[in-house]
């Protein structure tokens, strides 16, 4: 009973250091000091939420992973890092806003920018709120705020499943990688909070991110369901997961790997298809 979920996968905000003065009072949001019209994107999920909210026509330069949506205009926007930051290039390209998730940026590369008077918007995305807040402030960043907030009352329905439709007993969930060398999402992770709001209950360590796991540490946990990215085929026979609960009753669960490790524009879509599999999980025998 091994399924492959095709699913569809939040924000402190840190500013660093240029563009014309705002026009009248957009609707909805903040009025922004500034309209930024030439954005770079350093993270596949920011570049996914801009386009998300309807601002991708402001991007001029993107990362080499950035590959969603696949239209012809991304396609088309300048790769400025490939993994790490053409500091040059980007410089060349004048933008006034530079826009990264914080897991995605090392801190050198921040301080290069803030030497080159280009501001950057910081994102933390640890949980579903988090999500929110980087939906809504992108928006209000880029006078964009009314598509922004159609966006987050979408995510808002999604977010409420565990509630409205509980998963009773509630499954303990795993979000794990890797099955030769595993690695689980920590309890403070956007992943984790994806469970929560669909109706499970995380477990792994105590951590913002996926962490390095031993076998032992995944038995005692001993998980109802796992969440994998990609085919989830080959963790029934790891001597790491082979042993749970979950493994034993078919209950690991392949979701789209870019869905679930990117907090990008697919969050409602993932929240739904995870809350469904383990519903279906649960009241399997």
């Amino acid at each position: 009973m091994i399924r492959w979920v095709a699913a569809g996968i939040a924000a402190a905000v840190v500013f660093l250091a240029g563009c014309a003065k705002a026009p009248a009072k957009p609707y909805g949001g903040e009025l922004p000091d500034l309209v930024y019209g030439r954005v770079i994107s350093l993270s596949p999920n920011v570049t996914e939420l801009i386009t998300l909210v309807n601002a991708d026509h402001k991007l001029v330069g993107r990362t080499s992973r950035c590959d969603y949506p696949d239209t012809p205009s991304l396609r088309a926007t300048p790769i400025v890092a490939n993994p790490n930051p053409d500091i040059d290039k980007i410089i060349r390209l004048q933008p006034d806003l530079i826009i990264v998730d914080q897991n995605m940026i090392n801190p050198t590369y921040l301080e290069q920018f803030k030497r080159a008077n280009i501001e950057v918007l910081v994102l933390k995305i640890n949980s579903v709120k988090d999500w929110i807040a980087a939906v809504e402030t992108i928006g209000n960043k880029l006078l964009t705020q009314k598509q922004a907030s159609d966006v987050v009352d979408e995510a808002k329905t999604a977010m409420h499943l565990g509630e409205t439709d509980p998963i009773v007993p509630k499954p303990k969930v795993l979000i794990a990688m890797d099955a030769d060398r595993p690695m689980a999402a920590g309890l403070s992770s956007y992943q984790a909070d994806v469970v929560r709001v669909a109706g499970g209950e995380p477990v792994g360590p105590e951590a913002d991110k996926f962490v390095p796991v031993n076998p032992e540490q995944i038995v005692q946990w001993n998980p109802d369901a796992i969440i994998v990215p990609g085919m989830p085929d080959r963790y029934l026979h790891s001597p790491a997961f082979a042993a749970t609960k979950a493994a034993k009753n078919g209950a690991v669960i392949g979701v789209n790997e870019n869905h679930l490790l990117r907090a990008g524009a697919k969050l409602k879509d993932l929240i739904r298809a995870v809350h469904q599999e383990l519903m279906r999980t649960s009241h399997t025998p």
